[in-house]
């Protein structure tokens, strides 16, 4: 997403200001794409652990490994 220059000058950052500004680009799109996809894998991560240890038969082992690999990652990804 390409960041837009500010204007120069006082920054108005009340609600019907600010929605003026972004409306005409594409920035809610990105925001609603974004919480859906957030809220979406909120509600399905916690059915993850069941799926794998019931239908996929892991072993508790095997289990705390493939946790272990995504929390480093995640934690590599962010450093």
């Amino acid at each position: 997403m390409r960041e837009q220059s500010l204007p120069k000058g006082h920054l108005n950052l009340q609600p019907g200001t600010l929605w003026r500004e972004v409306r005409g680009t594409q920035f809610p799109r990105f925001a609603i794409f974004t919480a859906v996809m957030s809220f979406s894998a909120g509600i399905a991560g916690p059915f993850y652990a069941v799926y794998m240890l019931r239908d996929l038969h892991f072993s508790y082992l095997e289990f705390m490994a493939t946790q272990t690999v995504v929390v480093i990652s995640q934690v590599g990804t962010l450093v």
